[in-house]
Formats: C-alpha cells, structure tokens, sequence
C-alpha cells in the first residue's frame, strides 16, 4: 500500500458513490445515496424531502461544521 503524502493527499478528488449499491454519483448531491435506493429504502416522498433538507443544510453550511482548514 503507498501511503500519500499529507499535502498531495488533500489534492485527490474522490469520487462519491452510493453507500448501498456502490453506484457512481455525478450530479453533486448532499447525501450518499442514489435515487434508485433511495426510493427503495425510504419512498419517493420521504426520499425527496430528506435529500432536499440536506441540499438546504449544506448551502447554508451546516453540513461542513465538523471541517477545520479548506471547506468542500
């Protein structure tokens, strides 16, 4: 395993996936978790209304409050 120097470590970008079906998430969502899965475990509804407050939280900053140095 090559470990990554601290400062070149802050450089890489990852990827975000989804944490049930490990799906590649592209559009720069609050939450990790696809559509698909989303209506599947909670319902369209409920889904919606989650990943909607989230949007809300993180424009606002409150997701970012555990976060010293750059923000995301």
């Amino acid at each position: 395993m090559k470990l990554i120097p601290s400062k070149e470590k802050r450089r890489v970008k990852m990827s975000k996936k989804c944490v049930y079906c490990n799906t590649e998430l592209t559009d720069g969502r609050s939450i990790d978790v696809c559509d698909r899965c989303g209506y599947g475990v909670w319902g369209e509804k409920m889904f919606n209304t989650i990943r909607s407050q989230m949007d809300d939280a993180r424009e606002k900053g409150n997701l970012n409050q555990g976060f010293i140095g750059e923000g995301r």
